[in-house]
């Protein structure tokens, strides 16, 4: 039961890159977890498709915490040059960025562009509200427990892979590299 994580990625980048951006970071969580490294996969995999190299420096590995977005801006901040746009890989970072962001003075998506993962509730409630993936939750939850219970009743499933489709929401985080202000 998962999302295909690599296409996800690739399809948050080529929104950014349909946008003008060449300089896009990768805001990973940690990549122990097979999410962080289809994500990553997924973000390289565009990139180089618009045949663009992936800089290592611009690959940064945060805890899935508001506070992980805290540490990927303090590496954001310390580069001699800045990417226009970020992919965050889960929405819990990107909160915790665009309050860093904020606090410096920066602003999303006037400054930089962003695109997150998850639709987590607090992702439109954002200033500006988040550009995100919605990987379906809801459906992710729903189906692994009915396959729970129908393994719990005694049925006898084959290994099946299920794949949920994700889908981007377009909100306010990201501007066209053309229109950024500076």
């Amino acid at each position: 039961m998962d999302n295909d994580n690599v296409r996800a990625a690739y399809d948050a980048t080529r929104h950014l890159l349909e946008k003008g951006h060449r300089r896009i970071a990768f805001i990973s969580g940690p990549q122990t977890f097979v999410v962080s490294q289809d994500r990553l996969a997924g973000y390289r995999a565009a990139l180089e498709e618009a045949g663009l190299s992936v800089r290592p420096e611009w690959v940064i590995e945060a805890p899935f915490l508001q506070e992980g977005g805290y540490l990927a801006l303090d590496r954001l901040l310390h580069m001699p040059e800045r990417p226009t746009a970020l992919v965050v890989t889960d929405d819990i970072i990107a909160i915790g960025l665009l309050r860093g962001l904020y606090q410096y003075g920066w602003r999303v998506p006037d400054d930089l562009a962003l695109v997150s993962f998850n639709n987590v509730a607090l992702a439109e409630l954002t200033t500006p509200p988040l550009t995100t993936v919605d990987i379906d939750i809801y459906r992710l939850g729903t189906t692994a427990t009915s396959l729970l219970l129908r393994c719990i009743a005694g049925e006898a499933l084959p290994p099946t892979r299920v794949i949920v489709p994700h889908r981007l929401i377009v909100r306010e985080s990201c501007k066209s590299a053309t229109l950024r202000r500076g």
